[in-house]
């Protein structure tokens, strides 16, 4: 099943990321392997020396040594991850000359089983 980028963010965004890292050790994977915003065209400048959201304070200030959160997955264009966070820092890190990065790597089982579920008055009918 083919899958937005904006659908899965959604999907897990009320993960307790802090909690799911505990016991993850940090990968070291490819800058080129990874889907991001602004990967492809990124006109705007986000998560760039640039970027709109900040003004580049965030480019500027950001700790590259700190892993991004990824999960693990077929992208259609061939990539094998989709950033969760850190655009910021991969922007960096690319700006850098480097071609890697480190990040804690997620399987969509994973993320699933971590996935609070709202109680049964906040769901939609």
């Amino acid at each position: 099943m083919v899958r937005k980028y904006s659908d899965l963010n959604k999907r897990f965004e009320s993960i307790k990321f802090a909690e799911a890292i505990k016991n993850k050790t940090p990968q070291t994977i490819t800058l080129s392997e990874i889907t991001y915003l602004g990967k492809r065209n990124n006109a705007l400048g986000v998560g760039t020396a640039f970027c709109p959201c900040c003004m580049g304070v965030r480019y500027h200030t950001c700790d590259i040594t700190v892993p991004i959160r990824v999960l693990e997955y077929n992208c259609t264009t061939g990539d094998k991850y989709i950033a969760f966070d850190g655009t910021h820092r991969i922007n960096r890190v690319k700006d850098s000359n480097s071609q890697t990065i480190q990040a804690y790597v997620f399987t969509e089982s994973e993320l699933e089983n971590l996935v609070e579920t709202p109680p049964l008055w906040k769901s939609p009918l």
